[in-house]
């Protein structure tokens, strides 16, 4: 009997299975860029990765390549999800340019089944300035606190509102990001010769938006979720 003919898409989660390990948590974001899975998330891509693979090598090749199919669509679309969004630099007629959203996939609980959070880019300049709008609030409510206690706990109450995720959690890191970029006058300065003049940073934060979930429709007559569509056979569909 001929062994299975792996197809580019069973190779992505055959590299998946036998990489992971060595490369570690960013690994899966490497094969879908701009998707993001917290540690039970990836738990679970690396449950089903084995699954499809072990699916195929033990020749159900059409059952596999069409479950890898329908979760890697699924997952590339994801991962671009509402596109880019440009700022403009400060002191600069150019911009930076950052994904609108960052979704971040974890464990359901269920078998092939993703949670699905939105994380909503702002940048740190907006979120500076609803804060300054926040401060006369404290001030008044507040009158006995120093200045800096106000300004923190404007900053602190301002990012709680606008989802973005605390410093002790799982994602936080992954919600923060920045561009470099040189303003008008360190150009001008480099033109003229002077060295040791450092560019600027764009700040962004992601907050969270709202959330979902990735689920799969069965390996044929059973049905793992709610499906509403006329779709038949297995696959992976997003809910809102």
């Amino acid at each position: 009997m001929n062994a299975p003919q792996e197809t580019p898409v069973i190779n992505k989660f055959s590299d998946l299975t036998h990489r992971y390990g060595l490369r570690g948590g960013d690994f899966p974001s490497s094969l879908w860029p701009g998707l993001y899975f917290t540690r039970s998330g990836e738990g679970r891509l690396m449950n089903i990765a084995g699954y499809i693979v072990g699916l195929h090598q033990s020749g159900k090749e059409e059952l596999a390549t069409k479950l890898a199919e329908s979760l890697d669509a699924k997952l590339m679309y994801l991962g671009r999800y509402g596109g880019t969004r440009e700022f403009e630099t400060p002191g600069t007629p150019s911009t930076a340019t950052f994904r609108k959203y960052r979704v971040f996939l974890g464990d359901d609980g269920t078998f092939g089944g993703f949670t699905v959070s939105w994380h909503r880019v702002y940048s740190s300049d907006f979120i500076r300035e609803q804060a300054e709008a926040y401060l006369p609030r404290l001030v008044e409510k507040y009158p006995d606190w120093d200045d800096d206690a106000k300004w923190a706990q404007a900053l602190a109450d301002t990012r709680k509102n606008n989802g973005i995720p605390d410093k002790n959690s799982e994602i936080y890191k992954a919600c923060q990001d920045h561009r470099t970029y040189a303003p008008d006058w360190v150009v001008r300065a480099r033109e003229q010769g002077e060295t040791g003049l450092c560019n600027d940073y764009f700040l962004v934060e992601y907050g969270f938006s709202f959330n979902g979930g990735l689920l799969l429709h069965g390996m044929g007559h059973e049905t793992f979720a709610v499906d509403l569509s006329n779709d038949t056979g297995p696959r992976w569909s997003i809910h809102t």
